[in-house]
């Protein structure tokens, strides 16, 4: 039997890491990751079919001195699993900087979650977003990274570089509602199980075109999700990503971790999924904003005025039976 107590934490702050981080440690914003050193396990179907892969990779740094990249030490890795999708006939070079960047790869493992053991700390990477850091890698939360693959074949060399949150933009408060619809019938979709050694379905591998409210198309979904027993036949625990014209969003579950264009005021929102006759729509939700200080007393009941030395005076309501008293 298997017990496990989880305690849940709430974000750190980047100021936060002066008195938990050595800040003596060199942040490495940019490596390299290669299969030469590593392993790979490929998931593969009874029929021979290779459908995505396990692996850890090393991790290389460029030593500014002479040039040459050095392997990181003290169990410095890259650890992760992924998997494998048809080539598709409808990506635009407009969609992500990321993903033109290994345009002459498309068909390799697209949907991809990683774990990079680094000096100082750790990064946690849902396909293109760096859904966390810690220690001096904290700052890179909620960021990105490119990942230019500079060889596939013998062995697998891809140059990574991090980058930071973008600075929150006003605009993308309240985004427009959207409204995007999924087309499993469409001549373009893909749908294959992800199977067992047993040749059991476990899972599946989804490839859909994705229309908007006018039935043009504006993209392409790729994802994945496993089957549970209970409830019996549930496909959950799942990694979507949405390439589209003029942005994309990495989507984990029903969260969206990752948004970039005219999508990007809804990082940190959800998705409300809906089947309809022949399509599947999704409604993208905005990210609730954090109340400030004055709307919680405001909530609790409270009134706040400010003086003008700027000092907050709390002035409560009082109500004494027919009678309203200010105090």
């Amino acid at each position: 039997d298997y017990t496990l107590e989880i305690t849940l934490l709430e974000p750190e702050e980047v100021g936060s890491i002066a008195s938990t981080a050595d800040q003596t440690q060199q942040v490495y914003e940019t490596f390299k990751i290669t299969a030469e050193g590593g392993f790979a396990l490929p998931f593969m179907s009874p029929s021979g079919e290779q459908f995505g892969e396990m692996f850890q990779n090393p991790i290389f740094v460029k030593n500014n001195k002479t040039g040459d990249w050095e392997k990181l030490k003290d169990g410095s890795t890259c650890q992760g699993f992924g998997f494998n999708f048809v080539p598709e006939v409808w990506l635009p070079n407009d969609t992500l900087v990321y993903f033109t960047e290994i345009s002459p790869y498309i068909g390799s493992s697209f949907v991809r979650n990683r774990l990079f053991f680094l000096p100082g700390g750790e990064l946690t990477v849902c396909n293109e977003a760096i859904v966390q850091g810690t220690g001096v890698y904290l700052r890179y939360s909620g960021g990105s990274f490119r990942e230019n693959v500079t060889h596939l074949h013998p062995k697998y060399v891809a140059e990574i570089t991090f980058q930071e949150k973008e600075p929150y933009d006003s605009h993308l408060e309240n985004p427009p509602g959207v409204i995007l619809f999924f087309n499993p019938n469409s001549t373009e979709a893909m749908e294959k199980p992800i199977l067992n050694g047993s040749g059991a379905t476990i899972g599946l591998r989804l490839q859909h075109p994705i229309e908007n409210q006018d039935g043009a198309r504006v993209g392409t979904m790729l994802a994945y999700a496993f089957v549970f027993p209970n409830p019996a036949g549930q496909t959950r625990n799942g990694n979507r990503q949405l390439f589209m014209k003029d942005g994309g969003m990495t989507i984990f579950n029903d969260h969206i971790v990752h948004a970039t264009g005219i999508y990007a005021g809804y990082a940190g929102g959800s998705i409300e999924m809906a089947p309809t006759s022949s399509l599947n729509k999704m409604t993208l939700i905005p990210p609730r904003r954090r109340r400030t200080a004055d709307e919680e007393r405001h909530s609790a009941g409270e009134r706040v005025l400010k003086t003008p030395g700027n000092v907050p005076v709390i002035v409560i309501l009082v109500v004494a039976l027919a009678s309203l008293i200010w105090i």
